[in-house]
């Protein structure tokens, strides 16, 4: 019988649990790339709105800005830099709240930067830490989680 189909195997040996096995946890080089990611592609967009928009409807900036009376107003150029900027910070929050929310969403579900078989959520205390590993409360006979052998009798101290 191998520990792939031993019931009986620790969960570690199945690869279920421990410091080995990437739960796919967000790492910070992950949250990192992922803010700059946010921050490029949505600096790109921004730019390219703007830009169009300077372009093909050059009065839009005429209207907001006072400074565009001037011979020296160029409103490509206004919205190109706006909307790189706007952009860029709108892709620094969307990454963070990106990182945020599947940093919160993996401290829940007990996944990394908490111990294996952590309990996070309040009111679960009471509650089976080993739910979903098969075989890792039962070891040699013994039922771990609720203090008996399998035959029902009791486990002396």
């Amino acid at each position: 019988m191998t520990d792939q189909t031993n019931p009986y195997a620790s969960p570690r040996a199945q690869g279920g649990v421990g410091p080995d096995r990437d739960r796919g946890g967000l790492s910070a080089g992950k949250a990192f790339a992922i803010v700059i990611a946010g921050a490029v592609l949505f600096s790109a967009a921004g730019g390219a709105i703007g830009y169009a928009i300077g372009r093909l409807a050059p009065g839009y900036y005429r209207v907001w800005f006072r400074a565009s009376v001037g011979p020296d107003f160029d409103p490509v150029q206004l919205g190109l830099g706006l909307g790189l900027t706007q952009g860029f910070v709108g892709g620094i929050v969307g990454g963070l709240v990106i990182v945020l929310a599947v940093a919160l969403s993996s401290r829940r579900r007990g996944g990394a930067g908490g111990e294996a078989g952590a309990v996070v959520e309040p009111g679960l205390a009471d509650r089976d830490p080993f739910r979903g590993v098969e075989g890792a409360d039962r070891v040699d006979g013994l039922d771990l989680v609720h203090g008996r052998g399998l035959d029902g009798s009791a486990i002396a101290p």
